[in-house]
């Protein structure tokens, strides 16, 4: 599970500040401190930091590429901490409340992972802006997730938007080989005989290779890690997975 406990904050910078139970201090430290036995037990996703498939680091999880603050800053929401403001700057911060401390695995017994959001009035303030930031806190978590728990929220539960019956579009009907890839990778697919696309993003959400109708794609000039697949028909994304390229 994740638990996010949702609030709003007034005060500038305008950023989002990810609660994670830590002190303000505690990211003017090194990667390799925040690694330590000490500072894991006092995170909100210590069990995040043991059990997630990315191979990343209690430090990565907090501000590297993939960590949520990172995935939020790239969708456009400054976020603390993060790849991009990796500690407070000695503005004021909050650690996560009442909810963080005793719903998450900073309890006693408790595995799930979790984190106090204060989102700042750029984003609360305004239909429109509100709806920006609830789109994109959707699709970060979507990632979020799928990156580091193998968790497909997409596909998973069911919240993928099908085409209709009759095509019969399942994740049965088109494979992606080889996985993991170097040079080129192949799509069989079938049931389809309409124009398709072939969209691949990066775990930022970047998109890095677009085809229509092509079952060989060329990634050889794309850099080694982990990428998303969506296969697009009439402007509907009807299958997703993921890849890893090799180098």
């Amino acid at each position: 599970a994740l638990y996010i406990d949702l609030h709003g904050h007034g005060k500038k910078p305008y950023r989002l500040e990810l609660g994670y139970g830590l002190s303000a201090t505690a990211f003017n430290n090194s990667d390799s401190v925040l690694n330590t036995k000490s500072y894991i037990e006092s995170s909100s996703i210590e069990n995040l930091v043991k059990t997630n498939i990315s191979g990343s680091t209690h430090a990565q999880l907090l501000r590297g590429p993939n960590s949520l603050g990172t995935l939020f800053a790239n969708a456009g929401f400054p976020a603390i901490p993060s790849q991009q403001t990796p500690d407070t700057g000695g503005f004021p911060y909050f650690n996560g409340g009442y909810n963080t401390f005793n719903y998450t695995c900073l309890a006693s017994g408790n595995s799930v992972n979790g984190l106090q959001i204060e989102c700042d009035s750029t984003v609360r303030f305004g239909y429109l802006n509100r709806k920006k930031f609830a789109d994109s806190t959707a699709s970060v978590i979507v990632n979020y997730l799928n990156i580091h728990q193998n968790l497909n929220l997409l596909l998973d539960c069911g919240l993928t938007t099908t085409v209709k019956e009759s095509e019969n579009i399942i994740a049965n009907s088109i494979k992606i080989f080889p996985n993991p890839a170097r040079d080129v990778l192949q799509l069989a697919i079938n049931d389809i005989h309409e124009n398709y696309k072939t969209i691949i993003f990066s775990t930022v959400g970047e998109v890095v290779l677009e085809a229509s109708n092509q079952n060989k794609l060329n990634v050889s000039k794309l850099a080694g890690g982990l990428y998303f697949v969506n296969v697009v028909l009439d402007n509907r994304t009807i299958w997703r997975s993921k890849i890893i390229i090799e180098k």
